[in-house]
């Protein structure tokens, strides 16, 4: 599957997020944020499953982050921070090495707004960048 093909996917997952964001805010845990978005997943009808890792053989990336796997073939990572850094898109980057899984998104939900990053494995190339994109209440104002 071609990397244009992971827009609609992607735009999915965000618009989802989003909603849970906006109606659940930030003073949730992430496992409560987790269960508020699988519900939302099934309303929308987006097929996912928990990505579980073998004891003994994970990394803090994994223990802090809940992972899923989305339409088959797509990487989220919740995570609890107001932040996303080179730490983050590193583990994305090795874990979807690991798996290999074209794509990935990491979306942290613990500041006043969502923020979503897609990722694209090493060895997939793509017209359009990585980029990190900040979503919150202007969201809502701008009719997105």
């Amino acid at each position: 599957m071609s990397t244009e093909n992971y827009l609609v996917p992607t735009r999915a997952i965000v618009t989802t997020s989003l909603q849970v964001h906006e109606n659940r805010g930030t003073r949730l845990s992430i496992q409560l944020i987790a269960k508020a978005l699988e519900a939302e997943w099934k309303k929308n009808r987006i097929p996912f499953s928990l990505l579980s890792f073998q004891a003994g053989r994970t990394n803090s990336f994994q223990e802090k982050g809940i992972h899923y796997v989305c339409f088959g073939r797509l990487v989220i990572t919740l995570l609890p921070h107001n932040y996303l850094d080179d730490e983050h898109r590193l583990e994305m980057y090795d874990l979807l090495e690991r798996l290999r899984y074209p794509v990935g998104m990491l979306l942290a939900f613990g500041g006043r707004r969502l923020l979503a990053e897609r990722i694209f494995a090493p060895d997939h190339t793509s017209p359009v960048t990585n980029r990190q994109t900040s979503y919150g209440r202007m969201m809502q104002k701008t009719g997105r």
